[in-house]
């Protein structure tokens, strides 16, 4: 669901995360703000849950100790008010946790992930991909439970808000991350596909 604004308001004061913050969202749902819209979406399906929790905690085990990770935690860029996502899984040095915000901004950000949902594929493909590495977030993992696969960007160019480097793989692969993470390794042979409806 898109929340359609009769004006929009001047995004440069973050009248778009007041305006988020003070909407009364259903449980079971979550707040993003995507290209200056209010976007609601429902939570994940059971595959999208265990997906995130499987890279989590693959994350957790391997993860050098100055990084920690972060389910389903919004970040933000001080020079893009139009963008406020909420990534699946967020890699940032520890110190950043430790400061115990409700976001963190995108240049302490090392690598987020995205598990496609089935509704808004589109979103996590283009519109997510381009943000993040206008961003200059070097990693981002995206899992799509409709295919069975994984897609690792890195190398990003925030000029042109592409990665330079895209490398696909089957579920049952093993993804290995590139610095700043190098040596950490996503196992994705447990994965699982959603199922047809």
């Amino acid at each position: 669901m898109v929340v359609e604004l009769p004006e929009r308001p001047n995004t440069n004061e973050r009248k778009l995360r007041r305006l988020a913050e003070s909407l009364d969202v259903p449980e079971g749902y979550r707040v993003e703000i995507l290209g200056g819209n209010i976007v609601v979406s429902p939570h994940g399906s059971s595959v999208h849950s265990i997906t995130m929790i499987q890279i989590a905690e693959q994350l957790g085990r391997q993860l050098p100790d100055e990084f920690e990770r972060l389910v389903e935690y919004d970040v933000e860029s001080a020079d893009d008010h139009d963008y406020e996502p909420a990534p699946d899984v967020v890699v940032v040095p520890r110190p950043v946790v430790d400061e115990d915000l409700p976001r963190v901004e995108a240049d302490a950000v090392e690598m987020v992930v995205e598990i496609v949902s089935r509704g808004n594929w589109k979103t996590d493909h283009t519109t997510k991909t381009a943000v993040y590495a206008r961003w200059n977030i070097p990693i981002y993992l995206l899992v799509d439970p409709r295919e069975g696969s994984t897609v690792l960007h890195h190398d990003p160019d925030p000029a042109r808000g592409e990665y330079q480097a895209t490398h696909r793989q089957p579920y049952g692969a093993t993804v290995e991350l590139p610095d700043p993470l190098g040596g950490v390794r996503i196992d994705t042979s447990g994965f699982r596909l959603y199922k047809s409806r």
